[in-house]
């Protein structure tokens, strides 16, 4: 579940701040009819999920199916209920592969959950294999009706998948959780958008938008 003693809401914006240690199992929201679906664990590496289908793009223990996530997924339409992608859409070389898939195969009342290294701490720029890293407004663009597709690229409207952004967390850095404190809070957005190494990673819930 997500612990939300420590959860910072920024006015007009579906974004949230969370501590380092707010988070003890990722919740995969879904709808109660289509429970029986599978749940994936896509770029699980060695890091498998019980009850989820485990999925990563070389064989290894514990790894259910294997195939590129950035090609045709092995599931059929609408089969899943809830996928989980921890820190993998930062490696791949074709993100919008890998989310058309996606968003065929996960059911529209299912949910992705997806973790990322935040676009402003040190440690995101120093992996070499990281190819792209991702801000909140990267995940907007995904959406059918942001600021960023219709007024800077109206291209990408000729597209026929996208999703709705839900949620953004940003997850403080552990050595910043004082930054949550009162009366620090009034400027912890402040602070995220303006300085570096404040938060280590984000999380983002999003939907199908059928």
């Amino acid at each position: 579940m997500l612990n939300v003693l420590d959860l910072f809401v920024r006015p007009g914006t579906a974004e949230v701040v969370i501590s380092s240690n707010a988070i003890v199992q990722i919740p995969m929201v879904f709808s109660p009819e289509i429970a029986g679906l599978a749940s994936l664990n896509i770029g699980c590496g060695l890091r498998p999920l019980p009850n989820f289908v485990n999925c990563d793009v070389a064989a290894a223990p514990g790894v259910d199916r294997v195939f590129d996530a950035q090609k045709k997924w092995p599931f059929a339409n609408d089969s899943a209920k809830a996928i989980y992608v921890s820190h993998v859409i930062e490696h791949l070389s074709n993100p919008l592969g890998f989310f058309d898939e996606a968003w065929r195969v996960l059911h529209s009342h299912g949910s992705m959950v997806a973790r990322v290294p935040h676009v402003q701490h040190r440690h995101s720029w120093a992996d070499p294999t990281h190819l792209r890293l991702w801000s909140p407004e990267a995940f907007y663009w995904l959406q059918e009706w942001s600021p960023q597709t219709w007024s800077h690229c109206p291209g990408f409207m000729t597209r026929d998948k996208f999703w709705a952004i839900e949620i953004v967390a940003h997850v403080l850095a552990k050595d910043k959780d004082w930054a949550n404190r009162f009366p620090l809070r009034p400027f912890l957005g402040w602070a995220i958008d303006n300085l570096w190494n404040i938060c280590l990673e984000m999380v983002v819930w999003m939907r199908p938008k059928r």
